[in-house]
Parts: C-alpha cells; sequence; structure tokens
C-alpha cells in the first residue's frame, strides 16, 4: 500500500513538469457575449421571454388603472358635498295676518297704528 501511494504521488509531481517540457503553454479564450449571441436556441428563448414580459406588463398595466378607477370612486364617495348656494338677493319672509286689499285684518301693524 505504501509502494503504490508514494507512485502515485511522484507521477503526479512529475507529470506536469513533463506537460511543461514539452514546449508553450497554450491558452484560449471563448467570448461568451459572442457565443449566446450566434447560438440558434438563445434567439428562441428570448422571444419567449419577451412575450412573457409583455404580457405581464399589459397585466399589470390593466390592473393599475382599475386600480385607480377605484381610488378615484372612493375619493369622489369620501369628498364633501357642497351647500346649495344661497341666492345674493335677501328673501323676506311673509307676514302673518296681512293681506292688502278691501279686507284688513288685524295684525301687530294695525296695533300700533290705531
Amino acid at each position: 500500500m505504501k509502494k503504490s501511494l508514494s507512485i502515485l504521488f511522484a507521477l503526479t509531481l512529475t507529470l506536469p513538469v513533463a506537460a511543461f517540457a514539452q514546449g508553450t503553454l497554450k491558452i484560449g479564450t471563448v467570448d461568451m457575449q459572442r457565443a449566446f449571441k450566434d447560438y440558434n436556441k438563445t434567439k428562441e428563448a428570448e422571444a419567449k421571454i419577451n412575450d412573457a414580459k409583455n404580457s405581464a406588463k399589459k397585466e399589470y398595466d390593466d390592473r393599475a388603472e382599475a386600480y385607480k378607477k377605484s381610488l378615484d370612486e372612493i375619493n369622489n364617495l369620501n369628498r364633501p358635498r357642497k351647500p346649495k348656494q344661497k341666492s345674493t338677493t335677501p328673501r323676506i319672509p311673509p307676514r302673518k295676518n296681512m293681506t292688502i286689499g278691501p279686507k284688513l285684518t288685524k295684525s301687530r301693524w294695525t296695533k300700533s297704528i290705531i
């Protein structure tokens, strides 16, 4: 067991050194934005996402409009009503027991005159 572990340890140390000794190290890079942009299923997925986004926005706008209408109705119900406007000309109340013409009745005015 010790022998196999020591051989395995020696190989792990020597293999990377052997790889570097063969030549120069080459590193490649990948532009992920370009890879996703050019991939054909990306466009299909973007179309689905945009459809879902548009339907969610429409639903939100409908709900917001209904909420605003309800709020306006509530505000109209809570608004105090305006009292009826009184006329600018003063109203003269009719006097009781007073008639004009041949039939005269007694009233407080006639008592003071007689």
